[in-house]
């Protein structure tokens, strides 16, 4: 009897523990699904945990570079351009009453460490004369890549690269072209520098290679295991680097119709950013998603203010941008929209129309105003500007409260406004009438006072 006890006790505990188990995955699994969740056009958007980028290491087609490698070209060339900073601190000399001087024969061996060995090879160049073929610089530089192509595709892999430099308060310092070499076996790199200006890395020709590159104090770089994550925030940060020192190369990122529609031409996209350089400047990244689309790969990213940035990738350096998902309405939204009900079609037009104002896109939202409304309180595009910021907040939650419908295709809803980011906690009830016309167009009205 005494050891049947024991058998269904031990079989008992077996069970709790069992139980227990089952539970923590389950809560565990919970807890992410709830901290990740966003939505676009209807589709859960989740906090992905990191994962390896599939896929080898180099080109995808036509010298295109795949996203592992862009990380790492990132990488290098930033080590490359803080070492031709005769300012670094690493150079500095200190004497007995702490005055500082510059040490030149480090700055001579550590960029001579730097060097292409056909390169040096061609020009004759040691540590005496080095500063003679290599430009420096003397502060510290963002180096945000514009262009790259795969010229050598073997075992020391060669690449045209263009680049800009950025002070670190975002403004446009100079570019720059090189040859990077890179041993992704050993993670050295050499750099041939290309003291000249090209119209685009196309025009670049190289004949001769290295097809070694002996490891050095210098010339080494820790490898980046390319995940999804980190190609987001690469992907976000390129932007932000990219729109605040060189607005016009920035707009060609994005796809020609999204850009007429969005912001009408380049001077409509550069005071946009100059309005709010102060909000791109503190962007990151809180949520994203990849997916494997045919042909290319889409990177979708929520801000710390829930505004999308949308990537579709051909290759690494090879993507168009969109800032929105309501500029050029998706299939899957209308659909939805064609088979919801008035009152989730006036839900779906209020929330577009708040993703505008939490933009800043008042050219946009302007255009959702009522013509009779406009004219009725004298409304501009430049008027608006003022009214939106005076009546909402900068960064809109909204909470939907009560709908009634005032006739077949005019409804009211009234909405609660929270401040998305928290900085007050002031709550405003605004009354929206809106009129369902064709298709997804609707025009709307508010309670102005």
């Amino acid at each position: 009897m005494k050891k049947l006890s024991t058998k269904i006790i031990i079989g008992l505990i077996i069970v709790i523990l069992i139980i227990i188990i089952i539970l923590f995955v389950m809560i565990n699994k919970l807890s992410k699904q709830e901290g990740g969740e966003m939505n676009i056009d209807d589709e859960t958007l989740k906090l992905q945990e990191s994962g390896d980028i599939a896929g080898g290491y180099g080109k995808n087609e036509n010298g295109d570079i795949d996203f592992e490698a862009l990380l790492n070209i990132n990488k290098c060339i930033n080590q490359y351009v803080n070492m031709i900073n005769i300012n670094n601190s690493i150079y500095k000399l200190y004497d007995d009453n702490n005055n500082t001087s510059i040490d030149e024969n480090k700055v001579k061996k550590t960029i001579y460490d730097l060097l292409s060995k056909k390169y040096v090879e061609k020009n004759n160049i040691s540590t005496d004369n080095v500063l003679d073929y290599v430009k420096t610089v003397k502060d510290s530089y963002l180096c945000v890549p514009l262009e790259i192509s795969l010229i050598k595709d073997e075992n020391i892999k060669s690449y045209a690269v263009h680049t800009m430099l950025e002070s670190l308060s975002f403004e446009k310092q100079d570019e720059m072209f090189f040859i990077l070499n890179v041993n992704i076996e050993e993670y050295t790199f050499s750099v041939e520098p290309l003291n000249k200006k090209y119209n685009n890395i196309d025009e670049i020709k190289i004949t001769e290679f290295d097809d070694n590159i002996e490891y050095n104090d210098n010339n080494w770089f820790e490898n980046v295991s390319g995940t999804y994550e980190e190609i987001s925030i690469q992907y976000l940060n390129l932007y932000k680097r990219l729109v605040l020192g060189n607005p016009q190369f920035a707009y060609n990122l994005f796809d020609k119709q999204y850009a007429e529609s969005r912001f009408g031409d380049v001077q409509g996209f550069v005071s946009y950013v100059e309005k709010n350089r102060k909000e791109i400047i503190g962007l990151r990244c809180e949520k994203y998603l990849h997916e494997d689309k045919e042909g290319y790969d889409e990177f979708v990213i929520l801000d710390q203010y829930e505004n999308y940035y949308i990537f579709d990738a051909i290759s690494a350096m090879d993507y168009t941008v969109k800032l929105d998902t309501y500029t050029i309405a998706t299939e899957k939204f209308k659909t939805t929209y064609d088979t919801a009900t008035n009152e989730q079609r006036v839900q779906m037009n209020i929330d577009k129309f708040f993703q505008m104002i939490n933009r800043h896109d008042y050219r946009t939202s302007y255009n959702c105003l009522a013509t009779s409304f406009r004219n009725n309180y004298s409304i501009t595009e430049e008027s608006f500007e003022q009214i939106a910021k005076n009546k909402f907040f900068e960064h809109n939650n909204i909470e939907f409260i009560e709908y009634d419908e005032v006739s077949n295709d005019t409804l009211a809803y009234q909405v609660k406004l929270t401040d998305l980011t928290g900085q007050s906690e002031e709550e405003k009830n605004v009354t929206i009438i809106m009129q369902l016309k064709e298709g997804i167009d609707f025009e709307m009205s508010f309670d102005i006072e």
